[in-house]
């Protein structure tokens, strides 16, 4: 079972009115604990190579060299961290190509600094209900996992975790259908395609209703989603996506892609 830890945190940022009050903020939390807070680019890979932190909050904007580049090194395998960290972005800018690539996969997550209501502990909060996903990226052979039961726990909690981003409510027996789907596809051995078929036959079986009934309940709940769904947040989710004018994608497209993400943080 994964002990309760303390998560290291190293904070980019040149500008002292946001820089301090999060370090504050971070450091009275007992899941964190401040590895270090700098306004260079340079210091700052120095820091993670090191370090080694679970959380790097980047401020695009610095004093010193350019966050852009500190994330695209932090991301480049040639880094070869043991860890590949969650990366938490502050920025001023609004270009929309800028934040499309961010969102591409070098940045786990943005957050404008202008939104309202920003504040340190908005991004307390960020990261405490994510902290779950900050060692995905550890070799497999470090994963806290000490049995099958613990093992199932995780990519359960991983699905639901994903499965909460998109305008998708918990309790919705829709939503359980899906869950069950795309864990079953998580843990299809490597040579086994995903038969959709197949696996709405199981979850029917095991929900004691009929496969039609489940297709059809998960198709509407994916289109409700992707429907409801701010567009930003389905470019940054579910890369397959860009048109809102294609409407949801079908249900094995999103299950295929879903359970290929998981299975790529390690954590089968």
């Amino acid at each position: 079972m994964r002990e309760a830890k303390s998560y290291k945190v190293l904070i980019v940022e040149d500008d002292p009115v946001y820089a301090e009050p999060l370090r504050e903020c971070l450091h009275r939390a007992e899941a964190f604990t401040i590895l270090d807070v700098t306004d260079s680019a340079t210091k700052a890979y120095r820091l993670a190579k090191s370090g080694l932190p679970d959380v790097v909050i980047v401020d695009l904007e610095l004093a010193e060299g350019d966050g852009l580049e500190l994330i695209c090194r932090l991301r480049d395998p040639a880094a070869n961290l043991p860890i590949s960290p969650y990366i938490l972005v502050l920025t001023e800018f609004q270009a929309k190509p800028m934040l499309k690539k961010l969102k591409s996969g070098l940045a786990d997550f943005v957050i404008k600094k202008e939104n309202k209501g920003y504040t340190p502990e908005m991004i307390l909060n960020h990261l405490t209900v994510m902290q779950d996903l900050f060692f995905r990226n550890q070799k497999p052979e470090e994963l806290p996992l000490d049995s099958s039961l613990e093992k199932e726990a995780l990519i359960r909690k991983r699905v639901d975790s994903e499965l909460d981003q998109y305008y998708i409510r918990q309790g919705g027996r829709a939503r359980d259908y899906l869950a069950e789907i795309i864990y079953r596809a998580v843990v299809l051995p490597k040579h086994e395609k995903i038969q959709m078929t197949r696996l709405y036959a199981e979850v029917g079986k095991l929900f004691a209703n009929d496969p039609h009934n489940v297709n059809m309940a998960v198709n509407r709940l994916l289109h409700t989603a992707f429907n409801k769904t701010a567009q930003d947040d389905l470019e940054r989710l579910y890369t397959p996506y860009v048109d809102l004018g294609r409407g949801a994608p079908r249900a094995k497209e999103f299950v295929a892609y879903t359970a290929d993400k998981i299975r790529k943080e390690h954590i089968t």
